[in-house]
């Protein structure tokens, strides 16, 4: 093909003006700026295509010999000859350009069709690469999309398994892909004789950068005319289509997972033992966050260490301990926080390094109970289907994290509350004992444990005979010291088995299953050491000397139910001061 710029030459010269020349003998550098001076030109008519005011080409004729060989009524016919041809060209091109149009809307529906499918999103990515890549003349088209660290993961690609080999990263303004990501505009790469080669697309919905895709173009000898509006269009369509994908998934995911909390939350108020909740909570929070670990630490309330009350995922033998080595750091840090937080890289994180070798990405958050922390609940790496690493989480799930705690938070305090009142319900609160609802339960149990047998269980009361004296002689403050020192004294020589109640204001009972042939022996040895204890602490006994009576009963001797039995063990048999 010969090419001339606007306005070179004769034809560039026409083209330019619109206007046609008739040339008689051969031209003159001076009045045209030619390229080269030809020798085998002596005239020539050269006549514009004009078609609606546009200038399509130019038709030339010319004459190797004769200067006159052309008049002015060939020029006229030139003329009509041309307005023929333009119109002809013209409707050449619109049926082209329609062609080209169509095929391009075709293309783009295609597009639609695959990611907008039934198949799994990484299924949809995989058919879209291979889409491309038959429509760029067989070449090799790869998919990044964006990732919540501003990173572009390799999503599909049109090679086979070439998503699925590593995590592939592409960070901003490296390589030529880098740099279409970091200017946010198409690069063209074309081979020597102009065709395309290479293509970097930055995938934009709007002002939203979605992620680029990538093209090698195949090396077919008939480029298809059009190829790069094409495909440029295909990737806008792509960018639009994912970012709705993306959008409507979000919306969805979001959707099923609050669902997913408020039936949890329904199952954990229901539980009144804190472990179920615990249990509850960690599968519900690795299946809710997607998380491939949970864990969640209660404080014990005598040794004040946040313990593991319930761990939900695969991790075995050193495995596991790392992780909770790791837990136990997280732990520390989601305490001294006091609020929800995501770890987007515990490996990198220098708090934590040192503890996570495999694991990356967590959410942590403390456990509250009028406003004291009681716990921490922590979840780790974030697994996805279309992947085989572990992805990170992002402030979406940190959003749904803090929602689903503050349910934890009242079914755990909806637990202790109810452990509690059972606690106050069946123990003494100024002793710590067993009430007297719980002694008689027990009592309960035991007699239809026995069976009528003989000697099978004996019932221990010990009274102090004169608190009402103490308390005026001293104060209740001192009768309270009495009433601690005598119930540590009683615990202190029973056996594992027995059962030490309170069951008054002044009155201990103690539950002995099984008290030998001799029960009347064992009490008064219970009565003697007791005594002892007490009156060796002279402080208790100043400004008066503690009194105290021991009564018991024997089933079934002295009793076949409970009533009876208690009503005889009421009776001092043994007073000591």
């Amino acid at each position: 093909k010969i090419r001339v710029a606007l306005g070179q030459g004769i034809s560039g010269r026409v083209a330019a003006e619109g206007r046609p020349i008739h040339l008689r003998g051969r031209a003159d550098r001076r009045s045209y700026d030619l390229i080269r001076e030809r020798v085998d030109v002596e005239s020539a008519l050269c006549v514009p295509l004009i078609h609606a005011g546009r200038v399509l080409g130019v038709l030339n004729v010319h004459h190797s010999t004769r200067a006159d060989a052309f008049s002015d009524e060939d020029l006229r016919f030139m003329e009509q000859l041309a307005r023929l041809d333009a119109q002809i060209i013209a409707r050449a091109q619109e049926h082209e350009s329609l062609r080209s149009q169509a095929a391009r809307y075709d293309a783009i529906r295609q597009v639609q069709k695959v990611l907008r499918g039934p198949a799994l999103l990484s299924d949809r990515l995989e058919s879209f690469c291979s889409f491309v890549a038959k429509h760029a003349d067989g070449g090799i088209a790869h998919l990044y999309l964006g990732e919540p660290d501003g990173s572009m993961r390799m999503a599909a690609s049109s090679l086979p398994g070439g998503g699925f080999a590593g995590e592939y990263r592409l960070p901003p303004g490296v390589g030529v892909d880098g740099e279409a990501i970091d200017r946010r505009q198409a690069i063209v790469l074309r081979r020597e004789n102009g065709r395309l080669g290479y293509l970097a697309l930055p995938l934009l919905a709007g002002t939203q950068l979605i992620g680029l895709l990538s093209i090698q173009i195949g090396e077919r000898a008939d480029q298809a005319p059009g190829l790069l509006e094409s495909l440029s269009e295909i990737a806008a369509a792509a960018a639009e289509t994912i970012a709705r994908t993306n959008r409507e998934a979000q919306m969805a995911t979001r959707a099923e997972r609050i669902n997913a909390i408020n039936e949890t939350s329904i199952r954990m108020l229901s539980c009144d033992e804190p472990n179920e909740v615990a249990r509850l909570a960690t599968s519900s929070a690795a299946m809710i966050l997607e998380a491939d670990h949970a864990i969640l630490r209660l404080q014990d309330p005598n040794t004040r260490r946040y313990s593991i009350r319930s761990y939900f995922g695969s991790a075995e033998g050193t495995a596991q301990e790392r992780l909770f080595r790791l837990d136990k750091a997280v732990t520390v840090d989601a305490i001294r926080r006091r609020a929800p937080h995501l770890i987007p890289d515990a490996s990198i994180d220098p708090r934590f390094s040192e503890y996570s070798e495999d694991l990356r990405s967590v959410l942590a958050a403390p456990i509250k109970r009028d406003g004291h922390v009681i716990g921490t609940i922590t979840v780790y790496d974030k697994v996805a289907l279309d992947r085989f690493f572990a992805s990170r989480f992002d402030d979406e799930d940190l959003q749904i994290f803090g929602r689903f705690v503050a349910y934890v938070e009242r079914a755990i305090n909806h637990a202790l509350t109810h452990q509690e009142n059972q606690q106050h319900r069946n123990f003494d609160e100024e002793t710590g004992l067993p009430n007297r609802a719980y002694l008689e339960k027990r009592l309960d149990e035991e007699i239809s444990r026995a069976a009528g047998r003989e000697n099978a269980l004996a019932l221990c009361v010990c009274k102090l005979e004169n608190r009402d004296e103490i308390v005026a002689e001293a104060d209740a403050a001192h009768a309270a010291r009495v009433i601690s020192t005598l119930a540590e004294a009683m615990k202190a020589h029973l056996r594992d088995f027995d059962v030490l109640a309170r069951i008054d204001k002044d009155e201990f009972a103690v539950l002995m299953p099984e008290p030998g042939r001799t029960p009347g022996e064992r009490v008064f040895e219970l009565a003697r050491a007791v005594a002892d204890a007490v009156s060796k602490n002279e402080s208790l006994n100043q400004p008066v000397r503690v009194g105290l009576a021991f009564g018991y009963g024997v089933y079934p001797a002295d009793g076949r139910d409970r009533a009876s039995l208690t009503e005889h063990a009421r009776k001092p048999r043994i007073r000591m001061v």
